[in-house]
């Protein structure tokens, strides 16, 4: 079950299906459902370990949040609350800025 949703824009979109507030358009939000849908089943985070979600924890101050890779730019982050021991998630999308992992690019 997932518990909240911090992202205007993917909340807008899970309750409605409007995908307008997203970042991303297409067939990236057909991914997103699915991403979503298997998220909410999830009983354990490495239920999301699916061929193609490119499935990981992160690391340095955002251990214990997990990503999914929506398109080459944007990822789906997501907590898992183990002190409840239930299937409630918190999903953090960050529309504002690259993943962490994405390169950098130089300042002309």
């Amino acid at each position: 079950m997932i518990k909240s949703i911090a992202h205007k824009g993917l909340k807008q979109f899970a309750a409605t299906g409007k995908g307008a507030k997203l970042p991303v358009q297409g067939a990236a939000q057909i991914r997103l459902v699915q991403m979503l849908q298997t998220l909410n089943a999830a009983s354990q985070p490495e239920d999301m370990n699916l061929p193609g979600f490119h499935f990981h924890e992160l690391t340095g101050n955002r251990r214990g949040t997990y990503s999914v890779r929506v398109t080459g730019n944007w990822r789906l982050t997501f907590e898992w609350e183990r002190a409840l021991r239930t299937s409630n998630w918190r999903i953090i999308t960050d529309a504002s800025r690259p993943p962490p992992d994405a390169p950098r690019r130089a300042v002309a």
